[in-house]
């Protein structure tokens, strides 16, 4: 490590970042076929039919039947994949019923942003990120109304990786914010129909393997520190459960849904996600153990 770093000036990416990237361009790449054949991936259509809020006080602990939960490799990145692709659905559609002028709103916000993040402890996006990718990205041409609302032909001759929108909204390979994605709409309970800052919340995404109750799942010890420092700053705190179905299911896209949520609003909502358990037994090897009925 230290011999390529003196020999090319950079140091090699971690493994397990570089795993999670390709797994993600093909969980995006899948998406995208679909997309450009017509299936639609708005949060409406994505909506379990049994979709329900969950309140952190409802964690209990151990495991059992029901959703389950998915650390095959690849299953999570589905999960961000699908989330990050209801969320342009859900802008071209509102967008689309906006004054033609409402681009220039979009990209003020995202600036505003990046504000927000420099007069507070919580990390939308790294800094790094936010100086070099996404300030530039809102200053030049590439975010466009038609960018957005006609996102399906927009990739033609590209990727949906590097579409300006998915970009501004994936956090997902950034090691050190504490979630996954920005939803511009908010909380799926939400109404979803406005677009500007105090409705942003940041998402971690959790991909589960069934749509029926216990959902178990895992949080790191650095997201429920990133959790609590936005919760501190009156920001929402948003789990987001997702089924995907078992890994090399045709079509896996087709049968994606989002399952339930846990919005956390204040400290004591992130607390009581560990109340009444010993600390030895939530927290291990770094992951926090969590079951939700």
């Amino acid at each position: 490590m230290l011999r390529r770093y003196i020999l090319e000036g950079e140091l090699p990416e971690d493994e397990a970042t570089v795993s999670a990237a390709d797994h993600q361009d093909g969980a995006l790449a899948d998406l995208q076929s679909a997309a450009i054949s017509g299936q639609q991936f708005s949060t409406e259509s994505l909506l379990d039919a049994g979709f329900e809020v969950q309140s952190a006080s409802t964690r209990t602990s151990g495991s059992g039947g029901g959703g389950g939960s998915t650390q095959y490799r690849g299953r999570g990145q589905q999960g961000e994949a699908a989330t990050l692709v209801a969320i342009l659905d859900d802008a071209a559609a509102w967008l689309d019923d906006q004054p033609i002028g409402m681009i220039r709103t979009i990209r003020s916000t995202f600036r505003a942003l990046h504000d927000d993040q420099q007069n507070g402890n919580h990390i939308w996006h790294l800094d790094r990120v936010w100086e070099q990718e996404l300030l530039p990205l809102l200053s030049g041409g590439g975010l466009t109304r038609e960018s957005i609302v006609d996102w399906r032909d927009h990739l033609e001759d590209g990727r949906l990786r590097d579409h300006p929108l998915v970009r501004l909204c994936n956090v997902t390979l950034e090691q050190g914010p504490g979630f996954d994605v920005i939803d511009p709409f908010g909380p799926l309970s939400g109404p979803r129909r406005e677009f500007g800052i105090d409705h942003f919340v940041p998402v971690e995404v959790k991909a589960v393997g069934g749509r029926t109750p216990p959902f178990h799942f895992r949080l790191t010890t650095n997201e429920y520190r990133r959790c609590k420092t936005f919760l501190r700053e009156d920001r929402s705190y948003v789990i987001r459960l997702v089924h995907v179905p078992e890994p090399g299911t045709p079509n896996w896209a087709s049968e994606t849904r989002f399952v339930s949520e846990i919005v956390l609003e204040d400290v004591s909502d992130a607390e009581s996600l560990v109340h009444g358990d010993p600390f030895e037994e939530v927290v291990k090897g770094g992951y926090m153990n969590m079951s939700i009925d």
